[in-house]
Order: structure tokens, then sequence, then C-alpha cells
């Protein structure tokens, strides 16, 4: 379980799964994202929200999610199993933040973020017969701003939120190295120079952990992570698009 977004009001923790699979005449020993966990604080009280990507089937994708507000059980499904109360696309509100399904992914929109995860089959389900152990189903996630990024009084953290520093330059950590036929590989990238300090700052204790060496959660101000320190390649981007993503191509 890491932490993969820190911020004032906010907390996203990812469960990832090891898994194998062939891929270009290669079998690849790697790992894929199963769980999201959210924590929020809201005017209506605390929001918990989980996204499990073993409730779901690999051949429809048909979301399903849980959570509370305020200790108030809710769900989030894709599919109608009532015309009215639980149809494939479903509202949930907790205060500020809303919740919103569309049949496979959930968006939540938060004052300052949104944050959509969706599920994809492992590695898709048209390549099923590449699959040999581990999940059927994958997460990704992704996180955008709302307002402009030198508005917030928290910079945020975690393995991706830490990337919304304000200096519009991305940072390439470790990369494992592409599958070639007849091998077998055991990836072992993870996110060295791009991230601050080493993974194992990230490791979360439960799934609504909110604290680690770099948590903003509850914080009233923090400044950007110190880039200076990190050894990754660096990449001027023509514009801040103030998105990230996680993906199957990153390993964490």
């Amino acid at each position: 379980m890491f932490n993969f977004f820190s911020a004032q009001h906010l907390s996203v923790n990812v469960l990832t799964e090891d898994g194998t699979f062939q891929v270009h005449g290669a079998i690849v020993n790697g790992s894929w994202a199963t769980q999201a966990h959210v924590t929020a604080i809201t005017v209506a009280g605390m929001l918990r929200f989980s996204y499990w990507a073993s409730k779901i089937s690999p051949r429809t994708l048909i979301g399903w999610s849980n959570g509370t507000c305020g200790g108030r059980p809710f769900k989030l499904v894709g599919l109608a199993l009532t015309p009215l109360r639980d149809g494939p696309k479903n509202r949930q509100e907790c205060g500020e933040v809303v919740l919103q399904s569309n049949y496979s992914s959930v968006l939540l929109s938060l004052p300052e973020w949104n944050i959509t995860v969706s599920p994809r089959a492992v590695p898709s389900y048209d390549h099923q017969k590449n699959w040999l152990s581990g999940p059927k189903v994958r997460l990704d996630l992704g996180f955008s701003l709302r307002v402009p990024e030198e508005s917030l009084q928290v910079a945020p953290h975690g393995i991706i939120g830490q990337s919304f520093d304000g200096d519009g330059i991305g940072i390439n950590g470790a990369r494992d190295p592409e599958p070639r036929a007849g091998t077998n590989l055991t990836t072992a990238a993870m996110a060295e120079g791009a991230i601050e300090g080493s993974w194992r700052d990230y490791v979360m204790e439960s799934e609504y952990d909110t604290a680690f060496k770099f948590s903003r959660f509850g914080a009233a101000f923090a400044r950007p992570r110190d880039t200076t320190a990190l050894t990754g390649e660096r990449i001027r981007s023509p514009a801040n698009t103030g998105s990230a993503m996680a993906t199957e191509n990153e390993k964490y």
C-alpha cells in the first residue's frame, strides 16, 4: 500500500499486487494497482471511498466501489440493479465533494482536485491468453487541478502528487528495460530519481492511513518539493497542464 497523493484535505492510497504475463514473447513479472482508497475532509464529515478491481469482471469492466460519508455507507455501481436507485450512472454527494460513476470509471470532484479511477483488463481482454498469474483487472488513476496551481496554500505530495511542484518541468525516474522475446523480466524500477526519498517512505499501514514522511494531510501551509536533489532526467513542458496519471507503464 503506497500513498499516491497527499493534500490539505485529501489523501489517496493505492494497493499494488504482483502478477505475471507475456508480452512480445517475454515473460514479465510486475505489479498492478488494484485498489484505490480516498480519505477526504468535507463539511459533511470524513469521506472514505474505495474502488476495488477484484470486484470487476475483465469482460465487462463494470465498476464497483463503496464508502462512507460522515459514517453513512454508500456504494457506486456501474450496472443497473434497480431502474431508479442503481442505474448505470450513479451520483453521490458528501458535502462539497461529488462522486460520479460512469459505467466503469468514477470521478471524484473536490474543490481543488478531480480524481478519476478507471479499471482496465490485465493485460487486456483481447489478450487474456497472455495472462499467467495475478490480478485480471488493474486500475488507472488520474489527478487534475481545478484551480490555478499557484493558488494552492498546501503543495501536494505523495508518489504522484509531488509532481505538482509548480516548475513546469517533468522528471523521469528509473525505468525497466523493454521486454525481449525469450527472456524473463522482473520489474525493479521504483521511481528512483523522480521522487523525494525512497519508495519505502510512501508505504502506508492501512487503506485510510494518512500519515507518512511527506504527508500534507491537515497541513495549513506546505511548499512544493525541493527538486534540486532529484537525479532523474528533466524535461521541460511547453505548458504545465496541471495533471498527472498513474498507468500500467509505471512501477511503484
